[in-house]
């Protein structure tokens, strides 16, 4: 049935087919099976039925229940080391061709792993505090190592800690450094990112930055409730890859108007920062309008400094959502100031109209 076989592991036998790659190779691409009996289930997806008498892959350990993995259910597995920590609470982060997972080390002596190492860990199952984890009896060094792809979690992954303990990879702007943290800004949104064995002096050098950085996620969750802390992640065994540099003249870039976002451009990049120009029609503390025809929100990275009036030069990342446009971690910059124009006049009917969004109207009307 095909239920039985969505995300079980299973052996297929058929007749191959290639297609062409980009780069011209030859590569399987599909496989023409003659009949079920072709089709073999070698291990039934996670959480169907009971726990095997052996649980040989990380994903098996982490899909039991807390139920489950209280019974301290035998393991033996392999994989990769991606993460160690000595000293009284001795732990590894082990990653086989599943996914990644905690192991306890502290009743294991001779066990003395270094990332990158090839390692088969036998023990058994506890819930863990977060996670389902293992308690190693044995450690066994198998040789040389190397390191696995890596992921490129979803916002939604990094918002719920299901990436926990995988080897992942993030790229985003660096928008601040205090201590070993950085605000890290994605496209989908701002994590605050731990890099542990960093300084605050090391990472100052990636301030505003595009960074791609990858290592051992870790998800940050409380001790009493086990619930994730969202928002907040901790890279360990991380390195830093600066994809593109902080500029040194951040006002020395292309500059649109506010619909002109809209249009095609081959160069646009979630990180591709845009100069706005126009005046002031609104500031606050959080956030400023510009009117130049169309109009845009622009919220800066610091404090405000512009008033109503003001012409500026806005420098920003661009975000697009249905109509309208925003320009986020915006620099800005006062180049003269004036009278505003007279705002248009718009009907009631036309309020909802998309094409006025963050632009200065007027409506007139009874008080009722």
């Amino acid at each position: 049935e095909p239920e039985d076989l969505l995300n079980a592991y299973v052996r297929a036998s058929g007749v191959a087919a290639g297609v062409l790659a980009g780069d011209q190779r030859v590569v399987l691409g599909t496989l023409a099976v003659a009949s079920s009996r072709e089709v073999r289930i070698v291990e039934h997806a996670p959480g169907m039925g009971e726990p095997a008498a052996l649980l040989r892959t990380m994903l098996q350990v982490q899909s039991l229940t807390t139920n489950d993995a209280a019974r301290e259910l035998p393991v033996k597995l392999r994989g990769v080391v991606t993460a160690v920590a000595s000293g009284m609470g001795r732990w590894l982060a082990i990653q086989d061709d599943t996914r990644g997972g905690f192991v306890r080390i502290n009743e294991v002596s001779n066990c003395v792993p270094n990332v990158g190492e090839f390692w088969e860990i036998t023990g058994h199952t506890q819930p863990g505090d977060f996670a389902p984890i293992i308690i190693a009896g044995q450690g066994t060094f198998l040789g040389k190592g190397r390191l696995p792809e890596p992921a490129h979690p979803t916002w939604n992954q990094l918002l719920n800690g299901s990436m926990d303990v995988q080897w992942v990879e993030l790229q985003g702007l660096v928008t601040g450094v205090h201590s070993n943290w950085i605000s890290l800004l994605l496209p989908e949104g701002r994590q605050e990112v731990g890099l542990d064995g960093w300084g605050e002096s090391e990472l100052k050098q990636f301030d505003q930055a595009v960074v791609r950085i990858r290592g051992a996620l870790f998800a940050i969750w409380n001790a009493k409730t086990h619930e994730v802390r969202v928002g907040s992640i901790e890279i360990r065994n991380a390195s830093v890859t600066v994809d593109k540099p902080a500029p040194d003249n951040p006002f020395d870039v292309p500059e649109k108007s506010p619909r002109g976002l809209f249009l095609f451009d081959a160069k646009a990049t979630p990180f591709q920062r845009v100069k706005v120009r126009g005046q002031v029609t609104y500031a606050d503390s959080r956030s400023v309008f510009i009117g130049h025809g169309a109009g845009i929100q622009v919220l800066p990275s610091g404090p405000v400094t512009v008033r109503t009036g003001d012409r500026v030069e806005a420098v920003g990342y661009p975000e697009l959502s249905g109509s309208t446009a925003l320009l986020r971690e915006a620099l800005l910059r006062k180049t003269g100031s004036g009278v505003l124009p007279e705002p248009q006049l718009i009907s009631d009917s036309e309020l909802a109209e998309e094409r006025l969004a963050s632009t200065r109207v007027r409506i007139e009307g009874v008080l009722a």
